[in-house]
């Protein structure tokens, strides 16, 4: 941050929130010049006392009792006696105007006068449409939520999807897999050349079969089949298997912008993890080439491409050495051209209004949590300002492997909301919040920090979702009554233009 200038005025008024204060603060605890620029404002608003910087309560004074700066007085009292001289204007004596700019700079946040209620249907289908159009994103994985196994027959989730998953279960399993040489950490050309055709396969090839997507996070693995049907230049139809025609979902094919996007994010794998050539072999009676990214030396994906037609046939994610996700084409049929005649709905989004990334930053400023880079999460690739009754932001990263939706309202969490979600997820504390986690594919995860609510969506395997959810701010919500406000505002100013502080 470079100097706070004109956010003196607005940090002094009280007018700074959450993360953006916090941000000043620090600054300014750092920097002399803003210091200096400071108390010059603070003076100037003792002269003002027409011009309060915040209106106090009408029993303010009454219920504050003595008013000390926190932590100071028996540190140093002769410091402390000379200090407040200078500050307030005179022996024993506070005025109005200090007194108000403390109560405002002591504020913990703005009262909240939103309630946020996330909209967890519409973050989830703009979370799909995103991890779908990322570099070697498995789009029926993008659409496979645990929604979706509530909703199955149950006949059919006690019979065909438990015996395919019995099936899945042993064929993917790490120590039945084929076990290739490993080449050297540089990136592999010939590895590179195959992820690129199997990025730019899906805009000249059509395809139609079923995917088996095996998922084992926590308990026991999950299995669910996917009918997918692909139409380059008009989109790709998922139905899943044993549900009804109203289940089924379309996303529509992206143009040259969404093009880059993949692109982009095969730049983020490629930068991420070393790839190399793992072996070939045979998958549905087809030439396959095994490609394995590795981070560190671990193994943390394998990509079956098909060497004819170049399209990803098969994909395995692990997490610390262990198998975790893996899905596959069991039957497929690959044609040259296609055309979706009679298409389910499309995948539905929220409203809002793509930003470039370079103004994460500005976000920053003023509150959003927005950096260039997310632990476990990767780079920044996506940002838009969401549109609706809620002040809101969304942010997209992605490793080129797995993607990350971070979506944040200005607002608390509506108690209403946050009942609702206990009884469909399960209930954690991180930091000063508390969570609301449903883990698996996606990972969701809901909590209120200071004055803001963020909303969490991943693809990511549990180490790495772990990561991002820790990375990402978990503030308490502060309700402190007036006399804790005073001195808490009187103690920050006070560390800020105390040279020995």
């Amino acid at each position: 941050m470079s100097h706070l200038h004109h956010r003196v005025s607005a940090l002094v008024d009280g007018e700074l929130q959450g993360r953006a204060r916090d941000r000043a603060l620090a600054h300014a605890d750092n920097c002399r010049m803003c210091r200096e620029e400071i108390a010059a404002t603070i003076a100037l608003k003792q002269r003002l006392l027409g011009l309060p910087v915040a209106e106090p309560a009408a029993n303010l004074f009454s219920s504050i009792g003595p008013v000390v700066p926190q932590g100071r007085l028996r540190e140093a009292p002769l410091r402390a006696r000379a200090v407040p001289r200078r500050l307030l204007m005179g022996v024993g004596s506070v005025s109005l105007a200090v007194l108000s700019v403390a109560y405002a700079v002591g504020a913990p946040n703005e009262p909240v006068s939103t309630l946020v209620s996330p909209p967890l249907e519409d973050y989830t289908a703009q979370f799909a449409r995103d991890s779908s159009r990322t570099a070697l994103a498995d789009s029926a994985v993008s659409m496979f939520t645990p929604s979706g196994q509530t909703d199955a027959d149950p006949h059919h989730s006690a019979t065909a999807t438990a015996a395919v998953g019995e099936s899945l279960a042993t064929d993917y399993a790490p120590n039945q897999s084929t076990q290739w040489a490993r080449t050297s950490a540089a990136d592999d050309p010939q590895a590179v050349a195959l992820l690129q055709s199997a990025v730019a396969a899906p805009l000249t090839s059509a395809y139609r079969g079923t995917r088996a997507i095996w998922v084992a996070d926590d308990g026991e693995p999950v299995t669910t089949q996917v009918e997918v049907n692909h139409a380059p230049g008009q989109g790709t139809s998922f139905h899943p298997s044993g549900l009804s025609d109203s289940s089924a979902s379309f996303v529509e094919a992206g143009g040259a912008a969404l093009d880059r996007f993949s692109t982009n994010s095969l730049t983020h794998l490629l930068d991420t993890f070393e790839v190399s050539v793992g072996g070939s072999t045979r998958l549905l009676g087809r030439a396959t080439v095994v490609i394995e990214a590795r981070r560190e030396g671990r193994l943390a994906a394998r990509f079956w491409v098909d060497e004819a037609s170049g399209l990803l046939l098969r994909r395995d994610l692990y997490d610390v050495g262990r198998l975790m996700r893996s899905s596959r084409f069991t039957s497929l049929q690959v044609t040259r051209s296609a055309f979706l005649s009679h298409l389910p709905p499309e995948v539905s989004a929220p409203a809002a209004t793509a930003l470039p990334i370079q103004v994460s930053s500005v976000l920053q400023d003023q509150g959003w949590t927005c950096p260039q880079t997310l632990p476990g999460g990767g780079s920044l690739i996506s940002l838009r300002r969401l549109e609706g009754v809620e002040e809101g932001v969304q942010a997209t990263y992605t490793d080129g492997l797995v993607t990350t939706s971070v979506f944040e309202q200005r607002g608390g969490l509506d108690p209403q909301s946050a009942n609702v979600l206990a009884q469909t997820f399960d209930r954690t504390r991180l930091g000063g919040s508390t969570v609301y986690l449903r883990s698996g594919l996606p990972t969701v995860a809901v909590w209120q920090s200071g004055q803001v609510t963020y909303t969490v969506i991943t693809d990511a395997v549990p180490s790495a979702a772990e990561d991002v959810l820790s990375a990402l701010p978990h503030e308490p919500v502060a309700s402190e009554g007036n006399g804790n406000r005073l001195r808490t505002g009187l103690g920050r100013i006070w560390a800020l233009l105390d040279p020995t502080s």
